[in-house]
């Protein structure tokens, strides 16, 4: 039986956050919404999720407190957090704990993909995810 793989998703705007979340799910991840910093630490610390996507203007406004605060936390040092960029949003600098950065306006199957691709790379990824991911590769 395959296991659903379990996203946070931490955008501020709801507008983009639903439109994510509505992408990512169709994509066949569970995905968790929540608009800031606050609220997704205490997801993070009540649950495990298997990747965490978060908005880059609200990391960057944040000085990056919310991925140094994930990578402290045991379960989230190896697990795979991605930014989600939109036009005109601030440059993270390197050491910003992001594995790395995606363009909103990318293809939800882009974000698919980088999250198994960085599973993968650190030994995460379950074969069932691995068959998973080739079904949606087209």
């Amino acid at each position: 039986m395959r296991r659903t793989l379990r996203i946070l998703l931490v955008d501020p705007d709801p507008e983009t956050r639903k439109q994510t979340e509505n992408g990512l799910s169709s994509m066949g991840f569970v995905v968790t919404g929540c608009p800031d910093e606050q609220q997704a630490l205490g997801l993070c610390f009540s649950g495990a999720f298997d990747a965490v996507i978060i908005d880059v203007a609200l990391l960057v406004a944040g000085e990056m407190r919310l991925t140094r605060r994930l990578r402290e936390h045991v379960p989230y040092k190896s697990l795979p957090i991605l930014g989600l960029t939109k036009p005109g949003a601030p440059e993270v600098a390197p050491g910003s704990g992001l594995d790395q950065v995606l363009s909103f306006q990318e293809d939800p199957r882009d974000l698919f993909h980088a999250v198994h691709r960085l599973r993968q790379q650190r030994g995460l990824l379950a074969s069932t995810e691995s068959s998973l991911q080739n079904r949606h590769r087209s």
